[in-house]
């Protein structure tokens, strides 16, 4: 046993009989360092070359993927800044700072852009009415999907859908 792995699993078979203070974050490390020994070992002796290296993305890049998928998967409930920030484990302040660094806008104008975004799409297809567009784009009434229209300086609901119709 070149690599050691014969005392790591002694080490590991010992955590888990003792069980001292922070023995279950000592078995994960234990076991994804036998994991990773066991794939150094398999690669080398197949002769393969992994091109494995650090991630290309910084976390805040990834945090904010997260963000927009959390965006997308829930933009029709009433969803908040506090239920972003929920889902990173980090303050609102800390999600607004996020989304400006990396969208250049804060969660808030993410969230109403993206209705936005699905309003539009709604209202151009022509099959509902300004009511339910607003309804499906997650508006809480189509008085305020207007009122978020007239904020970002865009047509009204009515001139998207007449636009549709000629």
């Amino acid at each position: 046993d070149t690599s050691g792995i014969a005392g790591r699993f002694e080490a590991l078979f010992r955590e888990v009989e003792e069980e001292p203070e922070g023995f279950f974050l000592k078995l994960q490390i234990l076991i994804a360092d036998i994991v990773t020994e066991l794939f150094r070992m398999v690669v080398s002796s197949q002769g393969i070359r992994c091109a494995c290296g650090a991630p290309v993305k910084s976390v805040d890049a990834f945090r904010a993927e997260r963000l927009v998928r959390f965006v997308e998967e829930n933009y029709q409930r009433d969803i908040s800044l506090a239920d972003a920030a929920g889902i990173l484990f980090l303050s609102p302040r800390q999600i607004n700072r996020l989304m400006k660094k990396e969208l250049s806008c804060t969660f808030h104008d993410y969230l109403l852009r993206y209705r936005l975004a699905v309003a539009v799409r709604l209202l151009k297809e022509g099959s509902l009415s300004i009511e339910a567009a607003a309804y499906r784009a997650g508006f809480s009434s189509h008085y305020y999907m207007y009122q978020v229209f007239r904020h970002f300086g865009m047509e009204t609901p009515g001139q998207i859908q007449l636009g549709q119709n000629r």
